[in-house]
This record gives structure tokens, sequence and C-alpha cells, in this order.
């Protein structure tokens, strides 16, 4: 018999191979929009404490990746372009 104690994998271990993570996930474009404007506004206030002269390496990192995911959300969108010639108003 095998006891815990002579167990060669932990919890963790066990965790990793039971839990893998989804990469699918249904989202409305609703959802997107919250998410986004969460961002947005989170990203206002890390520009703030920034601009107040808050340099911290970890809210600079931070405002960092809000941006780049704001950003690659930004650039999965599909934007309307007319077919044929498009004459502005």
């Amino acid at each position: 018999m095998r006891g815990f104690a002579h167990s060669r994998y932990t919890n963790m271990d066990v965790e990793f191979r039971i839990m893998k993570p989804n990469n699918n996930f249904e989202l409305s474009v609703r959802d997107i929009e919250v998410i986004e404007s969460a961002l947005r506004a989170k990203a206002g206030r890390r520009g703030l404490a920034i601009a107040e002269g808050d340099t911290s390496t970890q809210l600079r990192a931070e405002m960092t990746e809000i941006q780049e995911l704001l950003g690659r959300l930004h650039h999965q969108k599909v934007w309307f372009r007319p077919k044929g010639k498009f004459v502005s108003g």
C-alpha cells in the first residue's frame, strides 16, 4: 500500500492534470463592451496615479498589461465597411 508521504505527485500536480483551462469562451458583444469599459476605467485610475507621481514598477506593468489587452480586443473587432463607393456626409 502506498502511503501519502511516499506519493510522487503533489496536490498541485493532481489539480493541474485534472483542471485544464477553458480556451473556448462564449461572450456576447455586450459582455465585451462591459469588460472594455471596466478596463478603460481602471486604466484611467492608473493613469491618474501615474500623472500624480506614482512611478512604481508594478503600477506601470499593470497599466501596460491593461493597454495591451484593450489593444488586442480592439484588433479583434470586425469594423463595418460599406461595399462600393462610400461618400461621407
